[in-house]
């Protein structure tokens, strides 16, 4: 093998392996304008979270709107939209979105409703294309064109 090949598949492999590598840290990504960023947690696990219910969600352009259902009405709530990373090989590719709740203590029992919207443009994997997402406690599979 010539080295201009040599050193080309050194490179290949260098990428490849950079590419690979985990992050402990959480990334966010600047989001559109009102919406929140999805987080990009790749050490994310789902847990046990405060009661909440996924009504609808549905995509327009590059944003998730999310309908919620809990209970409340005092305390302070708030959501965020959850990407672990892990792309499924299908065509199109396949993801896992959690909504993660986070609540200070709230002892009524109304039931509140919120709309949610987080920016998807993280979950690009080029210019063009679509993904498949699987969002955690939603029977429906979403389509994200871009």
């Amino acid at each position: 093998m010539d080295t201009a090949k040599t050193t080309s598949l050194i490179i290949l492999i260098a990428l490849m392996t950079c590419s690979a590598c985990r992050t402990k840290q959480a990334a966010v990504i600047e989001p559109l304008p009102g919406t929140k960023a999805m987080i990009l947690n790749r050490e994310f696990i789902p847990t046990d979270q405060p009661e909440f219910s996924i009504l609808s969600a549905d995509i327009e352009g590059d944003i998730i709107s999310i309908s919620v259902n809990y209970p409340g009405g005092k305390g302070f709530h708030d959501f965020d939209l959850v990407f672990n990373g892990i792309i499924m090989k299908s065509m199109p590719p396949q993801v896992n979105l959690f909504v993660r709740h986070s609540q200070t203590e709230d002892n009524c029992d109304r039931i509140m409703s919120d709309s949610l919207k987080f920016d998807l443009r993280g979950l690009r994997l080029g210019e063009h294309g679509s993904v498949i997402i699987r969002l955690e406690g939603l029977s429906e599979r979403l389509e994200y064109k871009y």
